[in-house]
């Protein structure tokens, strides 16, 4: 069953997984408009063929207005599966869509708003966060967004939680690795975030492969923090310490 709900007026799903936890795989993506971050949500969650749940047209601004989160089935390879009790047990994808980080008439309160509303949908928090990019050079808008997921989410969201996406892998001439031997920029993101990285090509619905090594990807990311998440307290952590940097400035200019 595919499902989809609004961060601003839906309910907070904090039953999924919560008699048993490793249930539910959850993930949060981000990135700038138009980058093709919806689009991916729509290939994850649309491998079931039940329709798709993120809404994803050409615009100059943020078509997902509000955090939007959609579930389908756990979808992996039989292998994959049997490689992990925790693999064997999944079974719902619980993705959210989150407004694009370029949006020019969204103010930086805004979007940490709708920040706190995607933690809450994927309460206690999501095992994952996928960074979605295009295949193309290393703009200012994406140090934009790499820097805002820092500083809303601390270092440490980047270092052991984040998996880069590269959507619209059709524009790709070649093969990934020599995109990334020409950008010192995007290599040096990549190891920012522990060398994990996947192509989509979210034309190609008939690559039934795209999605379930997405998620092997993502299991290691689970595996690599020993089978937790990216947790509230995490989130809140990093608000506190925010808040203490201010005061602090706002104490030594006084």
């Amino acid at each position: 069953m595919l499902n989809m709900e609004s961060g601003a007026t839906g309910p907070c799903p904090t039953d999924m997984g919560e008699n048993d936890p490793e249930e539910v795989l959850k993930l949060i993506l981000i990135g700038n408009t138009g980058f093709g971050k919806s689009a991916s949500g729509n290939t994850i969650l649309g491998q079931a063929g039940q329709g798709w749940p993120f809404v994803s047209i050409c615009s100059p601004s943020s078509v997902t207005q509000v955090c939007q989160l959609g579930t389908s089935g756990y979808h992996a390879e039989e292998e994959a599966k049997s490689s992990s009790s925790r693999r064997s047990k999944r079974k719902k994808v619980v993705v959210v869509d989150m407004p694009g980080f370029g949006d020019t008439h969204w103010t930086q309160e805004q979007i940490i708003m709708e920040v706190s509303k995607s933690m809450t949908l994927t309460a206690p928090g999501p095992h994952a966060f996928l960074l979605v990019l295009k295949l193309e050079r290393y703009t200012e808008e994406v140090k934009r967004a790499v820097d805002m997921i820092a500083e809303v989410f601390g270092e440490v969201a980047l270092r052991n939680y984040t998996v880069v996406l590269f959507a619209r892998g059709d524009d790709l001439g070649g093969l990934i690795e020599e995109f990334l031997s020409s950008s010192d920029d995007f290599r040096g993101l990549i190891h920012r975030c522990g060398g994990r990285y996947h192509v989509f090509n979210n034309k190609d619905q008939g690559d039934r492969q795209q999605v379930p090594e997405l998620l092997k990807k993502v299991e290691k990311v689970v595996d690599f923090n020993g089978g937790g998440c990216y947790t509230n307290a995490m989130y809140q952590e990093v608000e506190a310490a925010k808040k203490e940097e201010k005061l602090s400035k706002s104490c030594s200019i006084n």
